[in-house]
């Protein structure tokens, strides 16, 4: 635990497990498709969420004691949270793309350029923080 720095409380504790709980329960329900294409049967596919509940749990607790978890929490959002707002704006931007008369198969590609763009750039200090070493290395 870095200096000075609180424990957080027991309800943030549990509210945090929660919620990471919940968050990569449903983000691991849009996996099961794709395992079952994969060859998965689809009752084990079916329990893929539950490994992000039982995920999210641990990482929550862990957030608790551990400033690396909390790093490594911050590198998994950026990017996700950086990735999903472009999304939104590409999405906007593809609309007016057909509205225009770009054909709407080139326009469904847009969201996912910005999505692409905004995870690229929230994986930059994720980058910095891998490449450091090799940098400080050759000074």
């Amino acid at each position: 635990m870095g200096e000075g720095r609180k424990r957080p409380s027991i309800g943030k504790t549990i509210a945090t497990s929660m919620g990471l709980g919940v968050a990569l329960t449903w983000a691991l329900v849009f996996v099961i498709p794709t395992a079952e294409r994969l060859g998965l049967s689809h009752g084990k596919a079916q329990k893929i969420p539950l490994l992000g509940l039982a995920l999210g749990i641990v990482w929550g607790i862990a957030l608790r004691s551990s400033d690396n978890a909390r790093a490594a929490l911050r590198y998994v959002t950026a990017p996700l949270l950086l990735g999903a707002v472009l999304w939104f704006f590409f999405l906007l931007a593809g609309g007016v793309l057909v509205a225009l008369g770009v054909p709407p198969g080139i326009a469904d590609l847009v969201p996912i350029l910005g999505f692409a763009i905004g995870a690229g750039l929230g994986m930059a200090p994720f980058i910095v923080r891998i490449l450091e070493p090799f940098y400080a290395r050759r000074r």
